[in-house]
């Protein structure tokens, strides 16, 4: 079990949608700093920043991993972000996190 020790909100103007086999997008900052527990073509797995993600990728969720099917980059906007701090990965929006922002 993880335990949220910090909460940040982050205003930004960008924001990048990752499409997967779930129904709902993954709505995330476009930034080098946001990393998801990522199952790669070879079979490799990491953290890999979100902006690396490609269609072939999959996401580890509560149900599993999803494949990445699209990502979209959405700018211009005034986006209220949060990042979260804990002690241990954790699943937000049913998507693993890492503990700590990187």
């Amino acid at each position: 079990m993880s335990t949220v020790t910090r909460i940040t909100v982050v205003h930004t103007t960008n924001m990048l949608i990752i499409y997967t086999e779930e129904k709902m997008p993954l709505r995330v900052d476009n930034s080098t700093t946001e990393n998801l527990w990522t199952l790669m073509p070879d079979g490799t797995v990491l953290w890999l920043p979100v902006t690396q993600l490609h269609a072939g990728d999959s996401l580890l969720t509560q149900h599993g991993w999803k494949t990445v099917t699209r990502t979209e980059i959405v700018t211009g906007g005034d986006y209220s972000m949060y990042d979260i701090s804990a002690t241990g990965p954790y699943f937000a929006n049913g998507y693993l996190d890492p503990p700590i922002p990187s």
